[in-house]
């Protein structure tokens, strides 16, 4: 089955127009079929470290690198709410489709304005502007995302990918590829 077709199937189980699926967040490099996908897959693979971390140890990582302030959810910039809601229940029914779609728990942080995180602050001027740059942690899927681009690769990146997924070479392992590639310049 086609990557979009598979989208579409969780997004009609979800009830989300298939329009509001696909802004601001990459699923995954879309393939006019399987063989393709394989492809993909294998031309990259050895760049990839089965190797999945808990939501809280990148909190903790991220907690060491910046300086934050938490957050409540509904504090963040209301352009963003949807979205990451609508991209968090989408990554928890891949994850486990029995699950309770409306059992979201959102950790959200903003980037303090101090000398540690001077130099990522001043990026966000061609990215977001004078928003606050924020880190949002999602526990039940897996979902992380920040309003800044390079960033939300990043913790992507160090969300990591599970042996089950890098194993059987599921739709993560591809979304996981693609991300390192458009990081790394692979």
């Amino acid at each position: 089955m086609k990557k979009i077709g598979r989208l579409k199937n969780i997004l009609l189980r979800l009830s989300i127009p298939k329009e509001n699926a696909t802004i601001g967040y990459i699923i995954a490099e879309h393939f006019d079929n399987d063989k393709k996908e394989a492809e993909f897959i294998d031309k990259y693979i050895e760049y990839v470290v089965p190797e999945k971390k808990s939501i809280n140890e990148v909190i903790i990582y991220f907690n060491e690198l910046f300086d934050l302030e938490k957050i409540a959810f509904d504090d963040i910039p209301k352009k963003y709410y949807n979205l990451m809601l609508l991209n968090a229940k989408l990554k928890l029914t891949v994850k486990n489709n029995n699950s309770d779609k409306t059992d979201l728990d959102f950790v959200v942080f903003k980037l303090k304005d101090t000398k540690k995180n001077k130099s990522l602050l001043d990026t966000r001027k061609t990215d977001i502007k004078n928003e606050d740059v924020i880190l949002v942690f999602e526990n039940q899927s897996d979902y992380v995302y920040s309003n800044l681009n390079w960033l939300n690769v990043y913790m992507y990146l160090c969300l990591g990918i599970s042996e089950h997924d890098y194993y059987n070479r599921t739709v993560n392992l591809s979304e996981y590829i693609y991300n390192l590639k458009e990081f790394y310049g692979l």
